[in-house]
């Protein structure tokens, strides 16, 4: 039995190569990315359907063994881009694949900013920067950091979506499930977007010094904006 067990183990990590690996974390962070623009669209509805669904969203998120395996997918897949650029020296490519890896390697050092903002902040000195805090920071205090932040979102989303499309593109079922899949691509990130106008919309509105005071404290931002 154990020889058994063995052989097959055996035959199972024979089959994994640097695609499939590339392909899991892939998928991985395109949940993260897809669980990140659902919240977003809860904009539409309001600021308390987005404070509760950023609660489920990181609840999830943050749970310790789900944490490990979604850094640990951005540590691989970010290796796996860099390995993949080193590996086709001769750049015979074509045009959507430099497109896709360049589109990938430029995360990174885009929301860098927002993870040592938002993540880093919460983990060494306990802020608590939910929506109303990055909602006002982009609209209120800081109009270059939205257009930063709505270009990241773009390009995380086209870049997944090329991902996707590698890897479905010679399923059986992918030429009935396409015209599903592209409207899905389409309609997800124009309600997530619209979202994060509504919501910085009705931050902007309520901006006064009561609003500010509730929402603004140095428990939450760590420094008053």
């Amino acid at each position: 039995m154990s020889s058994l067990s063995r052989e097959h183990l055996t035959d199972l990590t024979r089959g994994v190569g640097l695609r499939q690996i590339r392909i899991v974390s892939g998928v991985v962070l395109f949940a993260y990315l897809l669980s990140h623009f659902l919240n977003h669209a809860l904009g539409n509805i309001s600021l308390e359907a987005l404070a509760a669904g950023v609660h489920l969203h990181t609840a999830f998120w943050q749970f310790p063994p789900v944490t490990i395996v979604f850094y640990g997918a951005c540590l691989v897949h970010t290796g796996l881009g860099i390995f993949a650029l080193y590996q086709r020296r001769e750049f015979r490519w074509k045009a959507i694949e430099p497109l896709q890896l360049v589109l990938g390697l430029s995360i990174p050092m885009l929301i860098i900013v927002h993870i040592v903002g938002v993540r880093l902040g919460q983990t060494l000195f306990g802020h608590q920067k939910l929506y109303p805090q990055e909602l006002f920071l982009f609209w209120v205090s800081s109009h270059t950091r939205l257009w930063l932040m709505l270009a990241v979102l773009v390009i995380a989303w086209v870049h997944g979506c090329i991902g996707l499309y590698f890897w479905l593109r010679m399923k059986a079922f992918f030429k009935r499930a396409a015209p599903f899949l592209l409207a899905a691509a389409v309609l997800i990130p124009t309600l997530a977007l619209l979202g994060v106008y509504q919501g910085g919309r009705s931050v902007a509105d309520s901006d006064d010094a009561d609003w500010r005071a509730a929402n603004l404290s140095q428990r939450q931002v760590g420094t008053v904006l």
